[in-house]
């Protein structure tokens, strides 16, 4: 009778230790689900960034082009 009680007892803890680990191991694959998505957008976003500063400096270097234009044809006497 104790046996058979210590035995039921047994297989209600490796149920329970079971379902502990389904659930780990459901919140391991959620888990990297959201890492891989989070790792997505942040690189989408650092592409962005970067589409932006190079914008930038394009517009940087159009500005300083011009401008030295100006500077050379005024030196120049042309204008």
């Amino acid at each position: 009778m104790f046996i058979h009680f210590c035995m039921d007892i047994e297989a209600r803890i490796f149920e329970k230790l079971d379902k502990i680990e389904d659930r780990i191991n459901d919140l391991c694959i959620r888990l990297s689900a959201m890492e891989a998505e989070y790792n997505s957008h942040i690189g989408d976003m650092q592409r962005r960034q970067d589409r932006k500063l190079k914008r930038r400096d394009y517009t940087l270097v159009v500005m300083a082009l011009g401008l030295t234009t100006v500077e050379v044809l005024r030196t120049l006497g042309v204008i």
